[in-house]
């Protein structure tokens, strides 16, 4: 027997999809630190120094505790004993892996918001993708890789599944540290056959789409490692 998402309840045959979390003063922190670390702002090797960072961004030190324990768990920091906290350095296996497992995560989420989307979630994807292929056209790839991101990140909210959105949400901050420069053409070829899935609500079709997007992805990168690293980048 199939049991809906805990999240939903029903009116009539209208779904209603979750409201997204409130952010507190740890997750506001927690992304603004995701961000430096993916930017390379706080670079791989550093050491974390609760209190330099209570300082540096005028929190208490409990906050900043709080904020390094998520980044522990998302996998941006580590803690080596007797010697502290430092952001962690990532290599390409790694990387690797984190892709293996966003295509898991990916295709069920695509095929479990086939059960809930709407034409307006339809609309709002068509918009992600416009001005996706529109920034891949003007070599805009930082852009295009965040709007990549968005756009995928709506599609595990839509799975109407919190456990999906919030695991896909962790390791795609992975994304945020590797790209590769994917001409428009590339990029229609994997993110339409998804969209018309979606369209059908055709939750086979929807999960394979999706999962071959990030096949794609994992062989790009693989192509390019074995090319000496050129057009991609990741923290080091």
């Amino acid at each position: 027997m199939l049991v809906k998402p805990i999240t939903l309840e029903s009116r009539g045959q209208e779904p209603i999809k979750p409201k997204k979390p409130r952010k507190v003063a740890r997750h506001k922190l927690r992304d603004k630190m995701v961000n430096m670390i993916v930017d390379g702002k706080i670079t791989p090797g550093e050491r974390l120094v609760q209190s330099n960072l209570a300082k540096k961004f005028k929190v208490s030190q409990s906050l900043i505790r709080e904020t390094l324990l998520d980044l522990q768990v998302y996998g941006l920091v580590e803690t080596i004993d007797n010697r502290g906290i430092f952001v962690r350095k990532f290599d390409a296996k790694t990387l690797l892996e984190m892709i293996d497992v966003r295509e898991l995560l990916e295709g069920q989420a695509a095929r479990q918001a086939c059960e809930f989307i709407q034409d307006a979630d339809i609309e709002e994807l068509n918009g992600f993708l416009d001005a996706m292929y529109q920034a891949a056209d003007e070599g805009d790839h930082v852009k295009r890789a965040e709007i990549d991101r968005q756009f995928h990140d709506r599609i595990n909210f839509l799975s109407g599944n919190y456990t999906i959105h919030s695991l896909a949400q962790q390791f795609r901050l992975f994304s945020k540290v590797i790209w590769t420069d994917t001409p428009s053409d590339v990029l229609r070829s994997h993110h339409e056959p998804i969209m018309n899935a979606l369209r059908q609500r055709d939750p086979n079709a929807a999960e394979t789409a999706a999962r071959n997007a990030v096949k794609s992805l994992k062989k790009r990168v693989q192509v390019k490692l074995a090319e000496g690293g050129e057009g991609i980048y990741w923290l080091r």
